[in-house]
This record gives C-alpha cells, sequence and structure tokens, in this order.
C-alpha cells in the first residue's frame, strides 16, 4: 500500500474518477489532464480544449473514454502513446457548447455522457444526444440499466434510448 499525491503524479489536486484496462492500467480524471499509471511510473496526457477532466470510463475495447469541461472523446493506446479522437465533431453545433461532463456509463457496447444538460450516447462509432423528457439531474447504471433522475419530474428508465418513467 502506497500513498500518492499530486507531487508525485504530477497533476492537480482533485481527481474525480478512476478506471482501468483489462491489463491493470489505472487511469485517473484529474484537473489537469488524464492521468496514467502502471504500477511504478505516472503519465499525465492533456485533453485538447478541455480546462479539467471529470469523468473517465475504459470500455471493452480498453478505450479510455473522457469528458471534462469543454471536450468529450477517448484515448488509443498506440505502441508508444496515447492518442485521443474528439467526439465533437459528431454533434450539432449547437450542442458542441458542453461546460461540465459528470459521468461516462457505459452499458452492454453503448457509452453514456452525463453532461450538465445532456446525455450523449456512442454507439457503433456515432455520438447523438438523446432527446431528454425535462432537466437531467444524473443518470446512473445499476446491473447494466441505465436510469436517469430529472428535476421536478422524477426516475426513468432508459431503454433502447428511450425513457420509460418509474412510477
Amino acid at each position: 500500500k502506497e500513498h500518492f499525491d499530486s507531487n508525485d503524479y504530477k497533476g492537480g489536486i482533485q481527481n474525480w474518477a478512476f478506471d482501468q484496462t483489462r491489463e491493470g492500467i489505472l487511469y485517473i480524471a484529474n484537473n489537469e489532464g488524464l492521468l496514467e499509471f502502471d504500477g511504478r511510473e505516472w503519465n499525465k496526457y492533456k485533453v485538447p480544449f478541455s480546462t479539467r477532466l471529470r469523468a473517465l470510463k475504459v470500455d471493452r475495447q480498453d478505450r479510455i473514454f473522457v469528458g471534462g469541461q469543454g471536450q468529450i472523446g477517448y484515448f488509443t493506446k498506440t505502441k508508444n502513446d496515447l492518442v485521443f479522437t474528439s467526439l465533437l465533431e459528431y454533434l450539432p453545433k449547437d450542442k458542441q457548447d458542453i461546460a461540465e461532463t459528470w459521468k461516462i456509463l457505459a452499458v452492454h457496447d453503448k457509452i453514456y455522457f452525463n453532461t450538465e444538460s445532456e446525455l450523449f450516447v456512442f454507439e457503433n462509432d456515432t455520438l447523438r444526444a438523446l432527446n431528454l423528457p425535462g432537466y437531467m439531474r444524473f443518470a446512473f447504471n445499476v446491473k447494466n440499466r441505465l436510469f436517469a433522475q430529472f428535476y421536478g419530474i422524477g426516475l426513468y428508465e432508459i431503454v433502447n434510448n428511450e425513457f420509460i418513467k418509474i412510477k
């Protein structure tokens, strides 16, 4: 057991989300970018046009999905590095201004980005915004079922990208 502080990993003092690949490499959404820890060494990766990362999820293909202020996308591992792919270009211009991404959820083969006012779904290499029934607070993955809470109207389950109200 070992303790690491921001001087060790050369990042910001706030870490928001953690996940790891099948190989056991740890990734962390940090105020200053994506942190990578292989058990010995720390690496930091900047995310273009993002001031801080708040959300992270590694999918079945070991893509590292990240979201923060101003950006959503994913990193893929090359032989020597990580390469970032932005997903903003998949969205209409009026949906590209992302103030915050609070969570990234993997449900089956879909990746959901819970931003401050939208729920985006990435499937089959396409990103799109779901039509929300109200102002969403948060989305949750419970045993591979996706739920969303909306201010003033309650809890919904998302089935086939449709919102079903929970009574």
